[in-house]
């Protein structure tokens, strides 16, 4: 394989962990729709791709690396949090009241936030054409959150949960940041399994009182929960993941800007979820302007930064 084809590949990987993970939400609505637990929900989501993970350590010859972890276990932690727990918490309350394609539209604001930190944290320069797009994306968000089916200039409404949407989107930018910052210092699966771990620990308080639930589920509840688990839990996740270390934020950031696509084509089809035309260009607007603002020359877009998911 030439090093140009093994460059796509990794592109190619982000890409498919995006389409994955943008299935979480309708299927989470759908859930909670059924009658299923909030915390339960989200918890699977979290705590299934733990079988995967160590299927895959033991796959590839590999026990728990515990001197990685007690070295890194304060970044671990916070992407434990920030990436998993603390993210799927607020998005599995939040669906409660919102549609699942709308608060992907509202998460769009993502990579925007990932470019900001990039700048303030790894000092990525941020350039003009940067500084532009999001602003526009800002915009685009903003009539992505206000642009319901009743939208009137002249009463605009802002929902407490698209704020929580909007959190979330900031919390997976952190996580990028940090993955980006502490990725060459921890193998892939390693660190794939102690996210998974740590994850468990942060939300067992939140469960454990509705673990009794768990028998009153039926077929098709324990069916949707299972994919959560392997299809967006584990297989998107570790995917993004192995993009993020090979390629990096920003180019990961110009991926997952699409991420809205999967969410809402799945929602319109599958829950009969109808996106109104102020949310429908706010989308376009969002998208256009992270794709030019993000937008460099290929040469340098797709840099491998780390070469941890070989060893």
């Amino acid at each position: 394989m030439t090093k140009q084809n093994e460059k796509l590949k990794y592109y190619l990987f982000t890409i498919i962990g995006t389409l994955f993970v943008g299935s979480t939400t309708p299927v989470l609505k759908h859930l909670l729709n059924s009658g299923v637990d909030v915390y339960l929900a989200a918890f699977c989501r979290i705590a299934i791709p733990i079988f995967f993970a160590t299927g895959i350590l033991a796959a590839t010859k590999q026990k728990p690396d515990f001197a990685a972890f007690r070295r890194l276990w304060k970044p671990i932690l916070l992407m434990s949090f920030c990436g998993q727990a603390g993210l799927w918490m607020l998005t599995t309350i939040a669906l409660q009241y919102a549609p699942a394609g709308q608060s992907m539209l509202i998460y769009g604001i993502n990579p925007v936030l990932i470019i900001v930190l990039a700048y303030l944290i790894l000092k990525e320069p941020m350039g003009k054409r940067r500084v532009i797009g999001t602003i526009t994306a800002v915009f685009g968000v903003t009539l992505c959150m206000i642009g319901g089916s009743n939208f009137n200039v002249g009463a605009l409404s802002i929902s407490p949960w698209d704020m929580i949407f909007i959190l979330t989107a900031l919390l997976w930018a952190v996580y990028c940041i940090i993955m980006r910052i502490y990725c060459v210092k921890i193998q892939v699966y390693q660190c794939f399994f102690w996210l998974i771990v740590c994850s468990i620990i942060l939300f067992m308080p939140f469960v454990l009182p509705r673990l009794y639930l768990l028998k009153s589920l039926n077929g098709e509840q324990i069916f949707w929960l299972v994919y959560l688990g392997v299809v967006p839990g584990s297989l998107g996740f570790l995917s993004w993941n192995i993009g993020l270390n090979t390629i990096g934020a920003v180019p990961c950031g110009l991926i997952n800007s699409f991420l809205p696509v999967t969410a809402v084509v799945i929602s319109t089809i599958w829950l009969g979820e109808s996106i109104a035309g102020v949310q429908a260009m706010g989308a376009v607007i969002v998208i256009i302007s992270v794709w030019q603002g993000l937008r460099c020359d290929p040469s340098k877009n797709i840099n491998i930064v780390s070469d941890n998911c070989k060893k």
